[in-house]
């Protein structure tokens, strides 16, 4: 099984906005970029001027929407694609959460899996903002979806790939 692209998404409601700098470090983070070569990329001195991203293989942008009585809502959206830098974020991503998230990711994955092939994880946003990586399954939260690649295509096959790089990473702990 291979991943074929990443993409995280964040919404950041009103209430966060003083946190708006921190979240949008934290989203970078997530993907394993280096944010001060992106902005030396693009000639910026700051991460909240940076509002869209694109190179081979890595796309971000950043929209606002007006949301419930009109509340302004950011939507930071990325996509980060091939099979290496997915791996890499999926890895990273569980090196960072205990066994015993693993073990409910291990008896999860059957409904993390959609039928395109597509598997989701949430991570916690206060939670992550304290250096903890806590899956859940509420709203406010960073979004991932993991595309999956498998032969022959189908969501079974996906299920017991992604099922056997979880129970791998958690083994080599």
């Amino acid at each position: 099984m291979d991943f074929s692209y990443t993409e995280l998404r964040l919404f950041i409601n009103p209430e966060d906005t003083e946190k708006y700098d921190v979240l949008k470090s934290v989203f970078f983070r997530l993907l394993g970029f280096d944010v001060k070569s992106i902005l030396e990329k693009k000639g910026l001195e700051n991460l909240s001027k940076l509002k869209s991203f694109e190179d081979k293989n890595f796309q971000f942008s950043e929209t606002a929407s007006s949301g419930f009585e009109d509340r302004k809502i950011l939507f930071l959206n990325a996509r980060v694609r091939g099979d290496k830098n997915s791996r890499t974020i999926f890895d990273s991503l569980l090196a960072n959460i205990g066994g015993e998230q693993k073990e409910n990711l291990l008896r999860t994955t059957n409904s993390r899996v959609d039928e395109n092939l597509n598997y989701y994880l949430r991570l916690d946003i206060d939670s992550l903002l304290e250096g903890r990586y806590e899956v859940v399954d509420h709203g406010h939260c960073f979004h991932f979806t993991f595309s999956l690649i498998t032969y022959p295509k189908d969501r079974i096959a996906a299920i017991e790939g992604i099922t056997g790089i979880i129970a791998h990473l958690k083994d080599s702990e």
